[in-house]
């Protein structure tokens, strides 16, 4: 029997994996994590995870896109990336990157290099074009700065109660013109960048881009279906970050399929394949006192989704956790939208009443 934590989706948000550390145990035999880590935080959320004593598999989502790729092989730990990694008498694999954002996959660097040499004069173009507007839109700012500036000065320095109605009125007027001016020249700037975007030449160069992902795509599960042909797909579990499709089309359907990215948990099973998306672990409530409902300040509770599978033989067995606060203190009045403060003792509250520590 295998015991998997398996969760994704966590847009740099450190503070989520803690509270998910604090209310699991040692006692799972390998950790997965499907993508969207953040390259932002990325060492402190695998800091975070390795303190689980056992192995750390993960992927790359779209926002890992400053990943690199220099694991591979046979390895109790590490990036999954057409690698084979074995725990007890199962296999993992899978590979990193998706169409959404390829970042620095392999396969997707080498197709756009010779995307990009062939669209260069096109990709300079535009880039100076774009130049050119950024810059004459920051001299414009800080012509209009300077003139109301001058104009606010001229009209301080002249005798009369600045108080009066007829002043303030002025001091508005002013500053409704600078605004009128800015917006004006946002209008001619947006015409220009649409036009730089509408260039033929530039239009083909976003074409070939978008073909060239598409073909990573193709490249890499070609690859990855390579692996599984040498392996028991029936003992195997692949990891990606988008979810694959027509296993058994191809010929490869394996034991579990684990994937994240569309932020909702879902369990499915097609002809023996367990299709799971384990997304997400960053979601978060704002939660005021139950005491106090009209409390003006409301905090951040960490409210994330994982999951945990149990393998024994050709058996899958899903259970979807989420990572718990202090509900009988606590109520939830949004999804997260407003709070920045996280929830006091969450960790705390987590650890030591975790229904799972057993």
């Amino acid at each position: 029997m295998m015991r998997l934590l398996a969760f994704s989706d966590i847009h740099n948000n450190v503070s989520c994996v803690e509270v998910l550390r604090a209310q699991e145990a040692n006692q799972y035999d390998a950790l997965l994590v499907a993508g969207d880590i953040g390259s932002e935080r990325f060492e402190d959320i695998l800091g975070i995870c390795n303190t689980f004593e056992c192995p750390v598999l993960f992927t790359y989502g779209n926002w890992d896109n400053k990943g690199t790729y220099t694991q591979s092989g046979r390895r109790p730990s590490g990036l999954v990336h057409h690698s084979v990694h074995e725990i007890g008498d199962y296999f993992i694999t899978g590979y990193s990157g998706c169409i959404t954002q390829w970042g620095q996959n392999p396969d997707y660097v080498e197709l756009m290099q010779a995307v990009e040499l062939q669209h260069a004069d096109a990709i300079a173009a535009y880039a100076s074009g774009v130049a050119e507007l950024t810059q004459a839109r920051k001299d414009l700012e800080a012509d209009v700065q300077q003139t109301l500036k001058e104009k606010l000065s001229v009209l301080a320095s002249k005798p009369g109660d600045k108080r009066k109605s007829a002043h303030r009125r002025r001091v508005i007027q002013l500053n409704r013109q600078a605004e009128e001016r800015l917006q004006k020249a946002t209008a001619v700037s947006n015409k220009a960048w649409q036009k730089l975007l509408q260039d033929k030449a530039y239009l083909a160069y976003q074409k070939d881009r978008a073909v060239a992902g598409q073909q990573a795509n193709r490249i890499n599960r070609d690859k990855l279906d390579a692996i599984l042909c040498k392996i028991d797909p029936r003992r195997t579990l692949v990891m990606t970050h988008e979810r694959q499709y027509r296993w058994h089309e191809r010929g490869t359907p394996p034991l579990l399929h684990l994937f994240g990215h569309e932020h909702a948990f879902k369990h499915t099973i097609f002809k023996e394949t367990h299709c799971v998306n384990v997304a997400a672990l960053d979601y978060a409530l704002d939660v005021k006192p139950r005491q106090d409902s009209k409390a003006a300040s409301m905090y951040r509770a960490e409210a994330g989704g994982y999951c945990v599978f149990t393998l024994s033989g050709g058996s899958v067995k899903v259970e979807r956790r989420r990572l718990i606060y202090d509900e009988v203190h606590w109520e939830a009045q949004d999804y997260g939208r407003f709070a920045t403060e996280p929830l006091p003792d969450q960790k705390q509250f987590a650890s030591g009443h975790s229904p799972y520590k057993r």
